[in-house]
């Protein structure tokens, strides 16, 4: 089956977090082509297209179980936290080419846009986000589409390769494993040499967790999907610690704190605005301090090579 996609400002819907709830300006159109047979036990691009035409907030790409102000809490603290990705990267965000993988509502495309980024292009799995986001966002350049499928449009739109790709809350809802490999793959081809590729992932340290709308993988499968991809891993950062489900908890104290402290605030509109104050501030703290956490942690990963700036620079130094 083919998919025809529209280079009208897209993006690939941004996933909500796996655990305690499930979770050219161009105009003309381009060709993403799904590649896919029998129809999946999980359609995922059924799904976030239904639910993002319901739902299209932050509410509606976040944790659905939890209330809205539960989700805001935890978008104030992915604002901080992109904050420290964005510096890690160490690079001057205004003259990069930025492809983001999933921005559902455009959250991480108005990150993009506040670190100064001009060339900012997205890739969304659901059509119904590309069209409000392309309202929203005139002046991205936007693609319906799947990462882990065909993606020459996108590297026909940038021949040259983007200075960074990434994908917050997305790459848990690929299913299928080749497929997964597959969007690394895709990313690498779509990467200038030296480009940095930024993504969230639960990476458990045990064996890969399948749940019926996403899958918390292992830290080995996801390294070697990087490594196999031609990536190299450079650095990990927390997302979270105590305000989303610890999957991949050391200790049960830390399965029993949530479920019994964090997780009865997540559903209470008023102590939930509260609790989501403290405990935001708390995480924040503790992801400034620690490597790594029992929940969501965010990989920076580069393609080898110097992009085209740091080549011009070295021949002139």
């Amino acid at each position: 089956m083919t998919e025809q996609t529209t280079a009208v400002n897209t993006s690939t819907a941004s996933a909500p977090e796996p655990g305690s709830i499930p979770a050219p300006v161009a105009t003309a159109t381009t060709g993403l082509v799904d590649e896919a047979g029998a129809a999946p036990a999980f359609d995922t691009r059924a799904y976030w297209n239904r639910r993002l035409q319901r739902n299209w907030t932050l509410h509606g790409v976040g944790l659905l179980a939890a209330t809205p102000t539960w989700n805001e809490a935890l978008y104030r603290v992915r604002r901080r936290v992109f904050q420290r990705v964005a510096a890690a990267l160490e690079m001057d965000l205004t003259k990069a080419s930025v492809l983001e993988v999933g921005p559902g509502t455009g959250f991480y495309l108005r990150q993009w846009k506040k670190q100064g980024v001009r060339d900012l292009s997205g890739v969304d799995i659901a059509a119904s986000a590309v069209s409000q986001l392309a309202k929203k966002f005139p002046k991205v350049k936007l693609f319906c589409g799947d990462v882990s499928e065909d993606v020459s449009a996108l590297r026909e739109s940038n021949p040259r390769g983007f200075d960074v790709i990434s994908a917050f809350d997305v790459l848990f809802h690929v299913m299928d494993d080749e497929k997964y490999e597959q969007a690394f793959k895709n990313v690498e081809s779509l990467l200038a040499p030296g480009g940095w590729f930024v993504f969230s992932e639960k990476l458990v340290h045990r064996e890969t967790q399948r749940r019926p709308n996403y899958v918390n993988r292992s830290i080995e499968q996801t390294t070697d999907a990087v490594l196999d991809a031609g990536l190299v891993p450079v650095r990990r950062l927390p997302m979270f610690y105590l305000m989303t489900y610890p999957s991949d908890a050391a200790w049960s104290w830390q399965r029993t704190f949530h479920k019994r402290v964090v997780q009865p605030f997540t559903t209470s509109e008023h102590w939930g605005a509260v609790a989501g104050k403290v405990l935001g501030g708390i995480d924040l703290v503790l992801t400034a301090l620690v490597t790594e956490s029992p929940t969501t942690e965010i990989m920076i990963c580069r393609k080898p090579g110097r992009r085209p700036t740091e080549a011009a620079a070295a021949e002139q130094a």
